[in-house]
């Protein structure tokens, strides 16, 4: 994998490390291997953008070239300051079992917030590099960015790819029929079962019950 892939890591492992907990196979039973697997897959991605960091800091100081000038630079720093403190609040309090329940709840708006905010910067970020890599590639006299070359056109299907793919991450990740439900609200979700006339089971839902009662008293 190449330093820029591993930089892209941020941007496209952790948003992927998010969805687990939409899943609706992680909506029943224990959560904690939902957690550990959450965890390990933002802590993959994390180390390969700090090794992809460090190839990048090893290349400009072989090339002469300034660190940290560009905004791209700025979004990346911001964004992986920001990922090591979410992911070691994260750790410490979702995955240990020492924090109480009050601390879990009051601190899971924040952890959810500062997600979908940090998830926006490496998409930014992403996107940027993009941009600044054609500006720096493409400015000699025969492929210019602005003759939008084949290059060009490739890396700005590649960027809208991922604006799109982000778009679509932080809309699952905010919209309540993707979240997994509350205790009480997953007992309404659950079926419930009767017997029939002829003694099969018939499953109907919370909410169906009491349409279907009178039919069932007529049957016996």
């Amino acid at each position: 994998m190449s330093k820029r892939g591993r930089g892209r890591a941020l941007g496209l492992l952790s948003p992927t490390a998010s969805l687990v907990y939409r899943l609706p196979q992680s909506w029943v039973g224990p959560r904690l291997p939902w957690k550990s697997g959450h965890a390990a897959m933002h802590l993959l991605a994390f180390l390969l953008t700090v090794l992809g960091l460090h190839a990048v800091f090893e290349f400009h100081n072989h090339a002469k070239i300034p660190h940290l000038y560009s905004l791209h630079s700025w979004l990346g720093i911001t964004t992986v300051f920001l990922f090591a403190c979410q992911w070691f609040l994260g750790f410490s309090v979702f995955l240990l079992p020492w924090a109480s329940m009050w601390l879990r709840s009051l601190l899971k708006p924040i952890h959810v917030f500062f997600g979908a905010s940090i998830l926006s910067l490496a998409i930014a970020s992403v996107v940027s590099g993009i941009n600044e890599k054609l500006f720096f590639s493409l400015k000699n006299g025969t492929k210019t960015y602005s003759n939008l070359p084949s290059e060009a056109v490739f890396a700005n299907c590649a960027g809208m790819l991922v604006v799109v793919f982000g778009l679509l991450v932080l809309y699952i990740l905010l919209a309540s029929s993707w979240k997994r439900p509350e205790p009480g609200m997953q007992a309404e979700r659950e079926p419930t079962r009767t017997r029939g006339r002829a003694g099969t089971p018939e499953v109907m839902l919370e909410g169906e019950r009491g349409l279907a009662e009178p039919l069932l008293q007529k049957r016996s």
